[in-house]
């Protein structure tokens, strides 16, 4: 007898194999408990992969909290409706799986129900996979117009899946993300690949429709070249059904604020490599074309934030005699200016933070386990408000330092 996949059956319905770090879902069964899931008002971040309970018949699959985002499943309600995201993958295909799927023909039906675990039928909307005769077998997916999707209880269920990574903002919390003084955003939790799975209709057609409003926007710029670090958000809101004296909470998939942002500069850095000069083949590369300055110019050109290639040997540091009249800095010298790299540029992240200074000042005066006294130092000077802690102070670090100062030479009287 021919045994019916899983889940996925057709190469055409087969999603690509991503690999996943972590699942997002609108329930948990807590210790893996039996009956429908709990707490479905609010997004969780799970486990990617499942773990067994029990034996035999009574054996479940769940999936628990992971424990690398506490910090969110540990938060308020309001702030796990609202699940910030961007798409990691270049082609749509990848991104998300829209299908339809049925695990059980209706009674009355002339078809048999599969013995094992599967779906009776599964498609995409072209093409479908239907348990007929013992085995599976391929035919049409004629999507809404299937006999089975028709009324309110239709046994055809809409489906997706979608896969996408976390975008961490310091307005949920600062154990999530917090602002550097560069104006950029150090993310606090791990932004692994995760995956939603969902049956909600409104979750496909709200995200179907993001992506379409995405391509209309884009045809002035040249179109959507790639989806990688489209930014959009999720929100859990409440639905009812008045005839039904239903209730629950379901997924719709919006834009998010800097979309447009992310769209000006996807057109600008493909139109830049269009531009680019074609690679030349070493045998007939001149030593100009081969240079490492060169060819670190020409890449920065293309990558602007990606620092220049250097040449492979750098030259030796010509020391200048100092001007007459005109001493040398303390401590310097011609020997060791010689032998002292080249000043690098700054990095991309911009200088340290006034915190970043007072973590290093505290390691190096012996305060790492004393970061309560260096609180109430700062607090007291007011350089931090009230209720605030020392990695909160956003003071110039000349107004800092001398209070640290004061604070350490109490520390050794």
């Amino acid at each position: 007898m021919a045994k019916m996949a899983h889940l996925w059956g057709l190469p055409t319905l087969e999603p690509s194999r991503q690999s996943v770090g972590a699942c997002l879902s609108l329930g948990v069964k807590p210790k893996g408990r039996r009956g429908f899931p709990e707490q479905k008002d609010r997004f969780h971040v799970v486990m990617a992969k499942t773990q067994e309970r029990g034996q035999g018949k009574g054996k479940i699959d769940f999936r628990p909290h992971d424990p690398r985002f506490a910090a969110f499943n540990d938060a308020d309600i309001e702030t796990r409706r609202v699940f910030y995201a961007m798409l990691c993958y270049h082609r749509e295909q990848e991104c998300w799986h829209p299908s339809y799927g049925m695990y059980r023909f209706p009674k009355g039906s002339n078809f048999a129900n599969p013995r094992t675990k599967c779906f009776a039928c599964i498609g995409n909307g072209t093409t479908a996979e239907r348990w007929l005769d013992g085995g599976a077998a391929a035919i049409p997916c004629p999507g809404e117009g299937c006999p089975f999707r028709q009324g309110d209880s239709a046994p055809c269920k809409p489906r997706a899946r979608f896969w996408f990574m976390p975008r961490w903002l310091p307005s949920q919390g600062k154990e999530f993300a917090r602002w550097m003084k560069d104006g950029s955003i150090t993310n606090l939790l791990e932004r692994p690949i995760m995956r939603l799975a969902t049956q909600s209709r409104e979750a496909r057609d709200t995200f179907g429709g993001m992506l379409e409003e995405v391509r209309e926007q884009a045809k002035p710029l040249g179109g959507v070249r790639s989806w990688y670090g489209m930014p959009f958000v999720m929100t859990l809101g409440p639905a009812s059904n008045p005839e039904k004296k239903t209730k629950w909470y379901e997924t719709t998939f919006t834009l998010g604020g800097d979309w447009f942002e992310w769209l000006k500069w996807q057109a600008a850095e493909f139109g830049q490599l269009a531009a680019a000069k074609p690679l030349v083949a070493l045998g007939s590369a001149s030593a100009a074309e081969l240079d490492g300055e060169a060819v670190g110019a020409e890449h920065a050109a293309i990558v602007p934030y990606v620092a220049p290639i250097g040449p492979a040997v750098k030259p030796a540091v010509t020391v200048e005699p100092a001007p007459e009249g005109e001493a040398r800095p303390e401590g310097s010298s011609p020997e060791a200016e010689r032998r002292s790299p080249p000043t690098s540029p700054a990095s991309p992240s911009g200088p340290l933070s006034t915190s970043d200074k007072i973590e290093a000042w505290m390691e190096e005066n012996g305060f790492k386990g004393r970061k309560s006294d260096v609180t109430r130092a700062l607090s007291g000077a007011d350089l931090v408000d009230k209720g605030k802690r020392w990695y909160d102070c956003a003071e110039e670090w000349s107004s800092v330092k001398p209070v640290l100062d004061t604070l350490a030479e109490k520390g050794k009287s």
